[in-house]
């Protein structure tokens, strides 16, 4: 079984050879945009993912779409020009499902309530840019502008911002879920076919 891809696989599977991408198919021998080829393949099976299209808002708004990364938007979520009334809930992705969206969506509702007050159009544009050079630095690819893990640390400052800007307003993740993070993408990097049933300090009682 082989995996092509743009990059380096960040989980490794006995099982899987990772190649580069595929740049032509010609009958059972695929080409590579190394050089390489694989013959007598059977099945090909393409992991495209998918776009983004917003074809319900105008151009007035002011939402650019570019390989994946939607922009502007402060925190993933908030568009600083419209930053009252346009918020985009469940674009970030590769987090830690129901919870990271629960917080998501708590965080997006009390600021549409004005529950607590956000910083300005500027401010949000600084932050934007901010988060966006860390990722070019940590090698972040642009289609994955709104990918947290496996970038763990990310991801904690992610719910560490929410919570700091709307404070009580939104329900926190518990720490231990958050501390488990780390030793748990570790795991699955090292070790992707057992890090699921793995025990993880701090999950358990003192006296387990």
């Amino acid at each position: 079984m082989y995996l092509c891809k743009n990059e380096s696989a960040w989980i490794s599977l006995p099982s899987v050879d990772t190649r580069p991408t595929i740049s032509a198919i010609s009958g059972p021998t695929i080409t590579l945009t190394d050089g390489q080829t694989l013959t007598d393949v059977d099945t090909i099976i393409v992991c495209t993912g998918y776009d983004y299209h917003f074809p319900f808002l105008s151009d007035e708004c002011k939402v650019k779409v570019e390989h994946g990364h939607i922009t502007p938007l402060y925190k993933h979520i908030i568009h600083p020009h419209w930053r009252s009334t346009l918020m985009f809930v469940s674009i970030v992705s590769g987090s830690i499902g129901f919870r990271h969206l629960y917080l998501e969506a708590g965080f997006a509702v009390a600021a549409l309530l004005k529950k607590f007050p956000l910083p300005s159009e500027q401010e949000m544009l600084e932050d934007i840019e901010r988060d966006y050079k860390q990722r070019k630095e940590m090698g972040v690819p642009d289609y994955k502008s709104h990918t947290m893990l496996p970038y763990v640390q990310l991801l904690l400052q992610f719910h560490k911002d929410l919570k700091s800007l709307a404070g009580d307003h939104v329900t926190d993740i518990p720490p231990t879920f958050l501390a488990v993070m780390e030793p748990m993408m570790k795991r699955c990097i090292e070790d992707f076919e057992s890090y699921r049933t793995a025990v993880y300090p701090g999950l358990l009682p003192p006296d387990a």
